[in-house]
């Protein structure tokens, strides 16, 4: 089956690229997967520093790119 193989490596995917996601996700959703990340620090997925500071990260760069793209 074709699906086999996908589940696994997605799975794969998710862990060895968490942070990223959780940055590319704040940019999107917004200051409410602080929650969600609260949850995932507290039963060990994600570490509380890097996960903070990524969603700071995320949640000051969505003014920047909205601003440039005004500016066009």
């Amino acid at each position: 089956m074709i699906f086999d193989s996908f589940i696994p490596d997605f799975l794969l995917f998710l862990v060895n690229y968490k942070y990223l996601l959780l940055f590319l996700v704040t940019v999107i959703e917004g200051p409410i997967l602080m929650i969600a990340a609260g949850f995932f620090i507290q039963i060990g997925f994600f570490e509380p520093l890097p996960a903070f500071l990524l969603i700071l990260a995320g949640d000051l760069t969505v003014p920047k790119i909205l601003n440039a793209l005004q500016d066009l």
